[in-house]
């Protein structure tokens, strides 16, 4: 797994895992190793290794610093697109003091840029990861909420965008499904809007997603989930 600062000698490991995709069963060459650790004040540093380089031409690197509450405080990302793409790299920093969001960015090796913007007070931060989405998106199911996305795509605006989420989020009931020797009992969350089911397990992690897409199906699951209570 690759990151973007080494862990500490003062980090707890709380967990890890891998998430690994396939398109109407067949795998593909891309996967989301993510870690887990805890300082002593009780924040929490996630670390996200986002490898579709074989499979995509491109990576996301994630080092993220959350409050005791699990909002965000810090996330640092380095994006690398493919050959030939229009974002070849992007690196950046989003800070978030209560309301107040700061974002330093550089697009393609350019001028480092800011900029700062107020969010409304109750914005949930959803970065497009999955471990990052699992405590995300019970906080939608049933609800509208102001949700702020950071960019990582060209085709999103800079630094990122705003936006209010329209309530098609629902609880579907609840799933027991197997993690090699270990049954893992989960809370199953749909789109209403398209084709698409996660299923959550109590540490707020996703086991597995499942979307159609042009009617092919694409399928996350996760591997290698090593946490102190499954």
């Amino acid at each position: 797994m690759r990151r973007l600062h080494p862990v500490a000698a003062q980090e707890r490991f709380l967990g890890s895992g891998s998430y690994h995709f396939s398109i109407d069963g067949r795998a593909l060459d891309k996967c989301e190793n993510w870690s887990l650790h805890e300082l002593p004040d009780g924040e929490r540093i996630v670390r996200v290794d986002m490898d579709a380089r074989r499979e995509e031409g491109r990576s996301i690197l994630l080092h993220g610093l959350q409050a005791q509450d699990g909002g965000w405080v810090r996330l640092d990302i380095r994006y690398d697109g493919a050959a030939g793409s229009a974002l070849r790299s992007l690196r950046a920093s989003y800070q978030i003091d209560g309301c107040c969001l700061r974002v330093g960015y550089s697009m393609n090796s350019a001028t480092r840029e800011y900029e700062e913007m107020t969010l409304p007070a109750d914005t949930l931060i959803d970065m497009p990861l999955l471990l990052a989405r699992g405590a995300i998106i019970p906080q939608l199911a049933g609800h509208s909420r102001p949700v702020y996305v950071p960019m990582f795509e060209l085709a999103q605006l800079l630094p990122g965008r705003l936006q209010q989420s329209s309530g098609t989020v629902l609880f579907d009931g609840h799933d027991t499904l197997r993690l090699g020797a270990h049954a893992v009992q989960t809370r199953r969350f749909r789109y209403t809007d398209r084709v698409a089911l996660y299923w959550i397990d109590r540490q707020d992690v996703i086991v597995q997603r499942l979307t159609v897409r042009r009617g092919q199906e694409l399928r996350v699951q996760l591997r290698n989930y090593a946490a102190p209570v499954l």
